[in-house]
């Protein structure tokens, strides 16, 4: 490989190097922002998404609905059948149109659990990375943090979710990555062309003559 493809190589691996990590961390800024300004109480707020009914492998009737917001999604699951305070005609009619049980309901409702209702919070953006589970009835919090310590009751908790789903997480540090390494670009791109004017080696800044080779670095000034 020519020498300035190979630093030109070494460059954006450095770049990289740095950038990913950066674009890592930016991706868990929305669930950070979420979790700590949106209590459970105002994230039954939002766009609501109608509950859709689902058959278990244990003909157990389930119905999940969600709350959509810009950052997270609060969805809830519960098992109607379970609850005494709910008629049972609607129940029959949440069974004569529910559907075989699909995972992208959510994975952890086919779980067996005797909890009879349980919600998630699914957080990130643009793509839901970091997740988790708590019961209404039962062991409590999965993969999640109480940023206010253990919670007395009520819904006005704030809740940071820290599962992490590797394929979305991938997907939002992508979607970061992008802009990170264009502006990084660009401004190494300009640090080199003022070089240039001022009569200097655009890669290590050391004075050259116009289209000679810098003698500190062995590169051609107008490379």
């Amino acid at each position: 490989m020519p020498r300035p493809a190979r630093e030109l190589v070494t460059r954006w691996l450095v770049r990289l190097s740095w950038a990913a990590p950066v674009a890592a961390v930016c991706s868990q800024v929305p669930v950070l922002w979420a979790a700590w300004t949106m209590p459970v109480r105002e994230l039954t707020g939002g766009r609501y998404v109608r509950e859709r009914p689902y058959l278990m492998r244990d003909d157990r009737l389930v119905t999940v609905s969600r709350n959509e917001h810009r950052f997270v999604t609060l969805a809830q699951l519960w098992y109607p059948e379970q609850m005494l305070h709910v008629e049972k005609s609607y129940t029959d009619e949440l069974r004569a149109r529910a559907v075989p049980f699909s995972k992208s309901a959510l994975s952890f409702a086919d779980r067996g659990d005797c909890a009879t209702c349980f919600f998630a919070i699914l957080s990130g953006f643009p793509l839901r990375s970091n997740w988790c589970e708590m019961r209404t009835h039962g062991r409590g919090l999965i993969n999640g943090a109480f940023l206010d310590g253990a919670p007395a009751g009520g819904s006005n908790i704030r809740i940071l979710p820290y599962g992490l789903d590797p394929l979305r997480f991938a997907g939002n540090t992508l979607v970061y990555l992008v802009p990170i390494l264009t502006v990084s670009a660009g401004v190494g791109e300009l640090r080199r062309h003022r070089r240039h004017r001022r009569g200097l080696c655009p890669w290590c800044a050391y004075p050259t003559p116009l289209g000679s080779v810098c003698p500190e670095c062995g590169l051609a000034s107008s490379s």
